[in-house]
Formats: structure tokens, sequence, C-alpha cells
């Protein structure tokens, strides 16, 4: 799966995927989550969420989940997501697909500034994958 992935090459994005235990307080009072639940969150740029929108939909990556295209980008930093995560699969299913239909409006310079914006998620503690079944 890892060969698949290689598509996508870092050297084109302007930023990374970044890591941040600084927390969106607004989803944790809409979803009525306690904060201590929430581990950190994933701040990833709307360019890569539209690229992935483009990869998964050409037929490239179709067999990969969103969840292991977003395991790709963060697993440098030491972190996996459980890849049989539902809430973060559909959550980024839909994110990609409304950023990439926002993003059809803008044209030039107005779709270079969209595109630089970031969309976080909040990773709860169920959804990281344990070193034991890292190694399985």
């Amino acid at each position: 799966m890892s060969d698949l992935l290689k598509v996508f090459d870092n050297r084109k994005f302007t930023q990374n995927v970044s890591l941040s235990t600084e927390h969106c307080l607004n989803y944790v009072r809409r979803a009525c989550i306690p904060e201590n639940k929430v581990l950190f969150t994933v701040s990833i740029p709307y360019q890569h969420l539209v690229c992935w929108y483009d990869v998964k939909h050409d037929g490239l990556l179709e067999a990969c989940s969103y969840v292991e295209i977003m395991n790709y980008f963060i697993e440098p930093k030491g972190i996996k997501i459980r890849e049989d995560c539902d809430r973060i699969d559909g959550l980024l299913r839909r994110i990609c697909s409304e950023i990439k239909n926002k993003c059809r409006k803008f044209k030039g310079r107005r779709r270079h500034e969209f595109l630089r914006n970031l969309k976080r998620i909040a990773i709860l503690q169920g959804e990281l994958m344990n070193v034991a079944q890292t190694e399985e």
C-alpha cells in the first residue's frame, strides 16, 4: 500500500501536514466531548485535501482509504491512526469533497489564497494505534 502512496511528492506542496496540541474548542463544544478526550489536532492544508480528492477519484488510489492517505503524511512524526476509524474516514471524505467544490469557484490569486487555508481535525483517544497493533 505504501508503494501506491509514493504518488505524493512532498516537494510540490508549499505547506506540510502538522500536528498540534491546541484544540479547536468549537468541535469539543459541538460534539459534547470532554476536552481531555481530544489528544491532538491534525492541521491539513486545503492544497493537500484537493490533491487527495483528485488522486482518490482519478483511480490511482481508489483502493486506499482517506485514513491511509493521512497516515502516510503523519507517520514520519511517529503517530498512526487506526485504519478502521470510520469517523475520520467519513470526515475526510466529506471535507475533501467540500473543499474541491469550493475550489472550483476560484481562479488565480484567490484560488492560491484559498488553498493556503488549513482544516483542523481533532483526534480522539480511541483513534490512535497502539505499539502492539503497529507491530502486527
